[in-house]
């Protein structure tokens, strides 16, 4: 048990190794670990990926000495910011990673929004989309940033709608399912639409005629995993991946929204014939 924890908090320095040798990695994510003593209970604090041509050397000694000074109940056992490649695909391979390696060792995490020369009590602007299922940090962490009393009350800024992915698959008690690719649904308001889109592909292109499911995760990145953990459970069928991702229809041609309730249809009694003399 020891062995596989003490892994899983080295998982994301050993992911970012081979780019340790670069001078300019074009990005940095730092974090910090602290391990109740006597326990295996661990929380990472963790940053975002940030922009930076920075020293490694001068990143470490600035998130170190903000982390400790933010969260001074805390004793952390280590702190380092991990060099990453300033492309997105790679640097959203290491958020994945990270993130299922952590969730599945029952490990805490809190993100830190923080940047090179910020000190605490001077929070950035947070970023729309949390790259992690992220808890709420601890409550006097949450009293020293918090807002001038005139400013408490204030209504909060919109922050754009919440992540969400989906994804689509065919009756699963049959002996071949079909799986749709996982797509990005945050903006759209009708499950219906991807659902419906989905069966008129699988009639058109496989003749499939039956059930067919789609459900919601909260990153394309759980839902690929969620995707492969549902497979690993199907052994015995026959798994066919469409690649197919749902495509909203342009603007002014959306599909009239689905009305499921059945409306009682209007009915004229006619008044009975008289009885003739």
């Amino acid at each position: 048990m020891k062995a596989t924890f003490a892994a899983v908090l080295l998982l994301a320095p050993a992911f970012a190794a081979p780019l340790a040798l670069a001078q300019n990695s074009g990005a940095f994510q730092c974090m910090a670990t602290a391990v109740v003593p006597g326990s295996n209970h661990a929380t990472i604090y963790v940053t975002a990926m940030i922009p930076a041509d920075a020293d490694g050397i001068a990143m470490n000694n600035a998130w170190s000495a903000y982390v400790r000074a933010a969260y001074p109940q805390q004793n952390f056992s280590t702190t380092i910011c991990n060099p990453s490649s300033a492309d997105p695909a790679i640097q959203q391979r290491v958020l994945a990673t990270e993130q299922t390696a952590w969730q599945r060792s029952g490990i805490e995490v809190v993100m830190v929004n923080w940047r090179l020369g910020q000190q605490p009590g001077n929070n950035a602007p947070k970023s729309n989309t949390n790259p992690y299922a992220a808890v709420e940090p601890p409550a006097d962490a949450q009293k020293k940033d918090a807002p001038p009393p005139d400013q408490q009350n204030a209504p909060p800024a919109d922050a754009g709608p919440q992540p969400r992915a989906s994804y689509c698959y065919s009756d699963d008690k049959k002996p071949t399912i079909y799986f749709s690719d996982a797509f990005d649904t945050a903006d759209l308001p009708n499950p219906k639409a991807w659902q419906a889109a989905f069966v008129k592909m699988l009639a058109d292109k496989y003749m499939y005629k039956g059930i067919v499911t789609c459900k919601d995760g909260d990153t394309i990145f759980n839902v690929q995993n969620t995707i492969r953990d549902q497979k690993d459970t199907l052994q015995s069928k026959q798994l066919i991946d469409t690649d197919w991702t749902y495509e909203p229809p342009p603007p002014g041609q959306e599909p009239p929204p689905d009305d499921t309730a059945a409306k009682p249809k209007s009915t004229t009694h006619k008044p009975a014939p008289k009885p003739q003399p």
